[in-house]
């Protein structure tokens, strides 16, 4: 099993238990119906019908032997690499890009050949889906790679290289139960989302950053970030900012999970805000995290721009 599916399968437990404790301090103060009524709301409100069964259905492969996740397409250092792939289609000119990804490792990198835009190249597999759509009102484009799921054994895997340099409008990769490594990514917005999959974000160039975990992982660094929403249902979100933590507004939401930001933690249900006076007259920056019963922790660093 890969150390990312050990540890949803470990927060699978860990909710569990959480059941456990909560089913019995509930029933000690106003019997089992209460007990039942209370962790039935704290899962379906906080965490979400879906992600349960999401954690569920990731626990029931994980308990299958022959179950090897992403590990035969990825090195020691979970780096896809483009040797033996064949290439898919260029996408030249695209400015919006979203990719979903499912039981499929993909590696976005930079390349050094000339080009128009970025180009996909894809493992020959007759088990891998490959699905490109194009807008047409607009020079958008939607890649969904995805692995049959009757072949429990196994993975997809893919590259998307682009071209050095290449500044996107809006870009979003969707990953479920898949493993996607970003190398440097400019954009005005960028929007990285995990149901029980994990990326890792080498640099995230935009102004507006928005990072999902629903019952996954992301971790990144972000640089030039004036508006980052870290969000984590059952899952994890850590961060590496670039810029002084005095230079941003907080605005915190936690259920049952834990929040760090820089120097303040938060841990059980809390609201919190902090708004500083902007004395120069400039737009403050702005970081807001909402934890329901999993993780987001954000850092600072000006050791990067």
């Amino acid at each position: 099993m890969s150390k990312w599916m050990k540890r949803i399968a470990v927060t699978g437990l860990i909710f569990i238990f959480s059941g456990i404790i909560l089913t019995l301090a509930a029933a000690a103060a106003g019997g089992l119906g209460a007990a039942r009524r209370g962790v039935s709301y704290v899962m379906e409100h906080y965490i979400g019908t879906e992600d349960m069964e999401r954690i569920g259905a990731l626990l029931d492969a994980a308990s299958d032997p022959g179950w090897d996740g992403i590990s035969p397409y990825a090195d020691g250092t979970m780096r896809i690499s483009r040797d033996g792939m064949t290439l898919y289609e260029r996408l030249e000119g695209v400015k919006n890009l979203s990719v979903a990804v499912e039981r499929t490792a993909l590696r976005i990198e930079t390349g050094t050949e000339p080009m128009d835009g970025p180009a996909l190249y894809v493992r020959e597999d007759p088990h891998l889906d490959v699905e490109v759509v194009r807008g047409t009102a607009d020079p958008a484009v939607q890649v969904k790679l995805s692995y049959q799921r009757r072949r429990r054994g196994g993975s997809g895997a893919a590259v998307l290289v682009m071209p050095a340099d290449w500044q996107f409008e809006e870009f979003s990769v969707d990953g479920a139960a898949g493993f996607v490594q970003l190398g440097d990514v400019c954009a005005d917005r960028i929007c990285l989302s995990v149901k029980a999959g994990e990326i890792r974000a080498e640099t995230l160039r935009a102004k507006k950053i928005t990072v999902r975990a629903d019952a996954g992982k992301i971790s990144a660094s972000a640089a030039g970030a004036e508006s980052v929403d870290a969000e984590a249902k059952a899952g994890a979100v850590s961060l590496r900012v670039s810029g002084a933590e005095d230079e941003f507004d907080f605005r915190i939401s936690n259920k049952a999970g834990n929040v760090r930001i820089g120097s303040t933690s938060y841990t059980g249900v809390n609201e919190d805000s902090l708004r500083r006076e902007a004395a120069d007259g400039r737009e403050r920056k702005e970081i807001s995290a909402d934890c329901a019963a999993g993780s987001v922790e954000i850092d600072f660093s000006q050791d990067f721009h």
